[in-house]
């Protein structure tokens, strides 16, 4: 910090120009959050026989994201937060300060606290978050076993039809006796608790059977998919210890050697006892184990319990009403735990389950689906609402289901509008959950006034089970801001099978929670909290990616590519081994051609995203590539070729109009050439040189452009587009070649802040970000005519209170004026009533900060008195930041009030005469940019911002846009005097 003040006479826009950081019009450069420590007060302003108080107003525009404000008053210290409210909604922001004067209070409470371990969340926010949303327990100890619940069933209704697979039905009764002939064989063959037996099986009555019969005879079965290569069956078998697999005849010879097989058509089976075995089971034992895939190649097996598995059955059949539809239909394979979903509620119940054939899965299940069934339940992946939506007819979706419960993958609204519209009155729920937690663990059911747009959360937590959003050193986060999910209570598995320390990794002690013993799943999932305590989910953090050091969520390009009408999936990666190759590529399902693709859905995401989050290629898809599971599978996406680059970047015909730009651009940025679709900015260019190029193009094409035209179009394909269209509609002809250089006038050069600040107006922005108000409440006689002549007197000592700034050939100048009065307003409220008056007040400020200086034509001090009463006057100041700082205002506050207590004595002012102007110090700090001193200061920036983030990513409430409109609002608040002077004990 130090070093920093050493450092800090250069220039902020000579930093930039030294970091050179890519530039975007929505936000600023190098840092969007400040904090300022203001040594500005009104005790400058001394106005004879009136006390001087100010007069609380936000102007309504926020240069900043968040601007910390804090100004010391008597021996008390205020403060405020200004705050960007495109991004920030005002009830995060008050969370924001709640949380900065809890981190003060503990700082202030013990210094010597390491810094990790400083709570922001207050006490009340704490109980809330962590236990309040958390509140979800109910009587576990009874929930009732799947073979408990399953034969209770067949007692009630033997004969009632339990499997449905093509034309062959299975009762009930016949389910329980062959499930029973098979447990009876498995206990022979040494079967008992925790005994893992696996199951490779096509889909069919014969693997419900032995899924019954390896839970009757109390062990755990392992799925073992048909379609799985024989390595993969390899590294679970030895990885699982199995000793017996259940297969059929025609699956055998596929098995590992070393594998006992029993194959479910044996006689050997057929011959046992259809009576119930007995069997020793506790809750805790386990009920299957499901491999999923591992980030080292190498899969992990997932220990569910029967406590677990049996909570969260119980929750689905209360929860979704399975009993009161028609059953359910299974259509994935038994490894992948949606499929618990789909099997077990409905045979719990007394429902039928319809079991779809592998050959043509998706097919079948459309043409199951059309059926119109009612069924009690749909339990489907994304990509398998994407497939039904478009293949079953409006009319049939009403029929279709109760209850459409959707897993697997993040959710986008979009995906639903078909039911919504068309069958209103199935429910649409949303479950989230790992495999390490029981297939589902929270649920988030879609209500008539949600958004049609965007991913839909994933809500809040089943029957006993707890979800923390903790940081990297497992403390809660507040609301809104993103952490990763932990995952408590019954539901959490008991780790990976034969893989200790894996499991010591995921599955750690909670922390939160009173029973000893209890465990948590570090799920690495990204979420937050919206303030109702529903869950957002924001990915996977190995799907959070950076590109040209912006960390971008794909999720969030996926979103956007949804919302055009031509786009009816789409996945978005990252591709590119280092950081300056990385690019986006978005594979899309479309009618478009790759070529319409690349036009029409650059030009659609540009105007939602940000221009760091476009994807550079456009990969056109018959359909994406699905796992076995019904997930999207990445790694068979195609790489893109040669032409899908190139269409997505091909260069127009280089016009004229392009050829003089792209001279330009060479000769600006020092470079032989430049490519049509290379960025400005990243080539090299900054805000200095932009307004070059601007001036250039104006003096050679005869047009009026503002600055702002390159920001948005930052390459020469889509600048020469914007100077084309222009000349079309001003009737100009193409210009003569080749451009001639412009002389450059003898004019009074900027200060380096001056010409940041004029190039910012350029911009055209529509809000006055840079206007400066000073409001205050005068108290006492106001003598009028010697506040007016008062200010006349300060302009005429102030030559920067009578100057205008003008473009020159080479760059802007400045002119001083002998005399340029000020704009001066006069209001009487007298006769209107008080809350009219402060109405009134409270409009007129608002309209005056509104409006924008005239930077060319001035003046640029505005002044209005509003006259309350004859003891009261409201003294409203606007000046433009360009010729006013911090500092300066002092000054002009402290000869404003010497010069007014001249008037009321009908005296001329006796000032000292000011030893130097404004305009002198632009020519010295001109002359003393060019010396050893500015580049050693540059160096030094340099160095100490390489690496640094360009993007403080905040928590916001809403996306950042493409363009911003500075829209702001500011809320103050009172530190206590204890607080104060435990900050100031602490300070010293």
């Amino acid at each position: 910090v130090l070093d920093g003040y050493t450092y800090q006479d250069v220039p902020f826009e000579n930093v930039v120009e030294a970091v050179t950081p890519e530039r975007d019009i929505t936000r600023h450069p190098l840092f969007q959050v400040q904090f300022a420590l203001q040594h500005v007060t009104l005790q400058n302003l001394q106005m004879a026989g009136l006390t001087v108080k100010p007069y609380q107003l936000h102007n309504g525009t926020t240069k900043f994201d968040l601007s910390l404000f804090a100004w010391e008053e008597g021996d008390g210290l205020m403060t405020s937060i200004e705050y960007n409210a495109d991004l920030f909604a005002g009830e995060t922001v008050s969370r924001i300060l709640d949380h900065l004067h809890t981190l003060l209070e503990h700082i202030a409470a013990d210094p010597t606290r390491s810094w990790v371990t400083l709570p922001l969340l207050t006490a009340q926010e704490e109980q809330k978050i962590v236990h309040d949303w958390n509140a979800t327990a109910v009587e576990s100890g009874r929930a009732e076993d799947v073979q408990t619940l399953f034969e209770r069933q067949v007692e009630q209704a033997p004969a009632a039809p339990a499997l449905v697979y093509g034309s062959e039905q299975v009762s009930y009764q016949e389910l329980d006796q062959r499930a029973n002939q098979l447990a009876h064989y498995l206990q022979q063959s040494g079967v008992k608790a925790d005994t893992l037996v696996g199951l490779y099986l096509e889909r069919s009555p014969e693997l419900i059977i032995a899924v019954l019969a390896v839970l009757k005879a109390g062990g755990a079965y392992v799925p073992l998919d048909p379609s799985y290569p024989a390595e993969r069956l390899v590294a679970i078998a030895e990885n699982a210890h199995l000793q017996t697999v259940v297969t059929s005849d025609q699956l055998e010879s596929k098995l590992p050697e070393n594998v006992q097989r029993v194959s479910i058509q044996s006689l050997h089976i057929a011959e046992q006892s259809t009576s119930r075995p007995e069997r020793m089971v506790d809750p805790g034992n386990l009920a299957y184990v499901i491999y999923t895939s591992g980030s080292t190649g190498t899969p992990k097996g997932v220990m569910i319990s029967h406590r677990g598995l049996s909570n969260y059955l119980n929750w689905a059949i209360a929860h979704y009403a399975v009993s009161t539809g028609n059953g359910s239909v299974v259509h994935s394979p038994l490894a992948f735990d949606l499929t618990v979903t789909s099997l077990f509620p409905a045979l719990l119940t007394g429902k039928h389950v319809v079991l779809v054939p592998e050959e043509e899965a998706v097919e079948q299940l459309v043409q199951t689906v059309r059926q119109g069934q009612h069924f009690s339940l749909l339990k489907l992946t994304p990509a398998h609402v994407e497939i039904l939506k478009q293949f079953i007819a409006p009319e049939e979706l009403a029929a279709s289901a109760n209850a459409l419960v959707i897993g697997g993958e993040a959710l986008h609204a979009e995906s639903l509008q078909a039911w919504r519209q068309f069958a209103p009155q199935t429910r649409l729920i949303n479950e989230y959950g790992p495999t390490e937690a029981v297939v589902g663990c929270c649920i988030y059911e879609i209500a008539p006034g949600d958004a049609n747009t965007g991913e839909v959360p994933i809500g809040r937590p089943i029957a006993n089970t707890c979800l923390y959003v903790l940081d990297k050193h497992l403390c809660p986060v507040p609301v809104g801001i993103p952490g990763e999910l932990y995952i408590g209570g019954v539901g959490v598995a008991r780790g990976y099978i034969n893989q200790p320390e894996l499991t010591a990794e995921r599955f750690i002690p909670d922390m939160f929670h009173s029973i000893p013993g209890s465990r948590c799943y570090k799920t690495g999932d990204q979420v937050r909290y919206r303030p109702d305590g529903v869950l957002e989910f924001l990915g996977r953090f190995d799907h959070q990616v950076k590109v040209r050091g912006y960390r971008i969520e794909l999720g969030e390009i996926e979103v956007a590519l949804l919302r055009h009408p031509a786009v009816s999936e789409c996945v978005v990666t990252v591709q590119g081994d280092n950081s300056a190759d990385k690019i986006l590529v978005a594979y899309v399902v479309s009618e478009l051609t790759q070529a319409q693709a690349a036009a029409q859905l650059s030009a659609h995401v540009r105007e939602m995203l940000p221009t760091y989050m476009l994807p550079s290629t456009f990969v056109v898809l018959k359909a994406l590539p699905l796992t076995t599971n019904g997930k999207v599978d990445r790694q068979a996406l195609p790489v893109p070729t040669l032409d899908d680059a190139a269409l997505a970047a091909a260069p127009t015909p280089l016009t004229p109009v392009a050829e003089v730009i792209e001279g330009i651009w060479s000769r600006l940025l020092q470079r032989p050439h430049i490519g049509l679709h290379e960025n400005f900015f990243t080539c090299g260019g900054h805000s200095l040189l932009a307004s070059r190029v601007i001036a250039q193009i104006r003096a050679v094409f005869q047009i009026e452009l503002p600055i702002r035209t390159l920001f948005e179009a930052p390459t020469v394909a889509q600048l020469a587009q914007r100077v084309e269209a222009v000349l079309r509609q001003s009737g100009s002809a193409q210009p003569d070649l080749p451009l001639l250089p412009v002389e450059r006038p003898q004019d009074i050069p900027l200060a380096l802040a001056q010409q940041r600040l004029w190039f910012l107006e350029q911009l055209e922005l529509t809000e006055p970000l840079y206007n400066v108000p000073l409001a205050v409440r005068l108290g006492g006689p106001l003598d009028l005519p010697a506040l007016e002549a008062s200010v006349l007197d300060l302009v005429q000592r102030h030559e920067s209170l009578r100057t205008t700034f003008a473009e020159g050939p080479h760059g802007p100048v400045q002119h001083i004026h002998d005399h340029l009065p000020p704009r001066w307003l006069y209001y009487d409220l007298r006769y209107l009533h008080a809350e009219v008056q402060t109405r009134a007040v409270k409009h007129l400020f608002a309209q005056e900060q509104q409006e924008r200086f005239d930077l060319r034509q001035g003046p640029l001090l505005r002044v209005q008195v509003v006259c309350i009463d004859d003891q009261e006057h409201v003294l409203l100041v606007t000046l433009h930041h360009i010729i006013a700082d911090a500092w300066s205002l002092q000054v002009l506050l402290r000869d404003w009030g010497l010069c007014y207590a001249a008037r009321c004595r009908k005296e001329d002012p006796s000032l000292t005469p000011l030893p130097v102007q404004y305009v002198d110090y632009a020519l010295w700090q001109r002359a003393w940019m060019d010396g050893e001193r500015m580049k050693e200061q540059e160096e030094y920036w340099r160095k100490q911002l390489q690496g640094a983030p360009e993007l403080l990513e905040l928590p916001t409430d809403r996306l950042r846009g493409s363009t911003s409109h500075h829209r702001g609002a500011n809320e103050l608040f009172v530190l206590s005097d204890e607080l104060i002077a435990g900050l100031r004990t602490l300070s010293q």
